[in-house]
């Protein structure tokens, strides 16, 4: 249910590596740490994480149910966007809340009313990504949980 994504799908070039990171948060064997590079596109640069909640990529569920997206992120002092994908048709720019996680592990907590225009009736997808400036990121995330 996660899958890499990158500016790659606009003709952007920047990378995304997922890896295994051993002792993750609370009681967790590990955490997904993800690095690589930003590289400056023409309109919109990123790379991180989708999380999938539905049996395909992208394919929409019912999260009305739902209130509150919860994670442990640790980074590098990069700014991060956490973007919530719904709808019958997608939004070209959809709702993203941006976070700044620091070197220490941290939960965070996300509302979902905190999307504007976002229809939980047709969830999509969840990503938390990295953008500019261009250069090197890493952060690493774990217990990710949708309430």
């Amino acid at each position: 249910r996660w899958l890499p994504t990158t500016d790659k799908y606009i003709g952007g070039t920047s990378t995304v590596t997922p890896s295994l990171v051993v002792g993750g948060a609370g009681d967790s064997a590990g955490a997904m740490r993800l690095s690589g590079t930003i590289t400056l596109g023409k309109t919109w640069s990123w790379a991180g994480i989708l999380l999938n909640p539905g049996d395909k990529p992208v394919a929409p569920v019912d999260a009305r149910a739902c209130s509150e997206l919860v994670f442990h992120v640790r980074g590098d002092g990069r700014e991060l966007a956490v973007v919530l994908f719904s709808g019958a048709q997608m939004a070209t720019e959809p709702p993203r809340v941006m976070i700044r996680p620091g070197k220490d592990r941290q939960e965070i907590r996300v509302p979902l009313a905190r999307f504007p225009g976002a229809d939980l009736a047709q969830f999509r997808a969840i990503a938390i990504t990295a953008g500019l400036p261009a250069g090197a990121y890493e952060f690493d995330i774990d217990s990710v949980e949708i309430r």
